[in-house]
């Protein structure tokens, strides 16, 4: 039986991610890959993708959440573009990359909001963090459900958005309504979501 092994590590930057990881995979190869960032670009007014619009709209209540690409911190938009760039020049290319929006894809799935939202409920983190790691199958240390660890739940969501995509149990591709206009720098991406109408992975 295959062993599910996961490592959350937060890291300075991102030549110290990129290390990081290809220690970790050595010589195999990735599947797939979850990231949160911008996989593809818009040249319209503020940057604004139909993926953006379409999250915007369909759920309100979360709707700050997704802000224009040009008005992103470079972490977000730079970082990103650099660990893109690395999986585009590996031979696996990253396997199946797909865009992640953890707040807002946290709220699809569970209508409530992010365990590290503001206005979140108490007790959120370990019960989201309970629920995610059982959507993974997956069982971590204790010290995994820690409060501050707002940067690996959100990894791990990227994990969720690439495994339902890559098992087909999530087909609704974000991406597509504007691939024809839409720019993807560091070659094909999906935005992998749960299908509509479904609450659960």
């Amino acid at each position: 039986m295959a062993s599910h092994i996961v490592a959350l590590k937060a890291l300075p930057d991102v030549q110290a991610v990129i290390a990081c990881a290809e220690a970790r995979i050595g010589s195999g190869a990735l599947m797939a890959t979850g990231i949160d960032t911008l996989t593809a670009w818009s040249g319209g007014p503020s940057g604004w993708r139909q993926a953006d619009l379409w999250l915007r709209q369909r759920y309100p209540a979360v709707n700050n959440s997704v802000a224009s690409p040009n008005s992103l911190f470079g972490s977000m938009s730079i970082g990103g573009s650099l660990l893109l760039h690395w999986l585009s020049q590996r031979q696996d290319h990253g396997g199946t990359v797909t865009e992640a929006h953890p707040k807002v894809c946290y709220y699809a799935l569970r209508q409530e909001l992010h365990p590290w939202a503001k206005h979140a409920k108490p007790g959120q983190r370990t019960e989201g963090w309970r629920w995610l790691l059982q959507e993974l199958g997956l069982g971590l240390p204790d010290e995994a459900l820690a409060e501050d660890a707002d940067h690996g739940f959100d990894a791990l969501m990227g994990c969720l958005a690439a495994l339902r995509g890559l098992n087909g149990q999530w087909t609704l591709d974000l991406h597509e309504a504007g691939r024809a206009a839409e720019v993807h720098p560091f070659g094909r991406t999906h935005y992998w979501w749960p299908d509509m109408g479904r609450t659960g992975g």
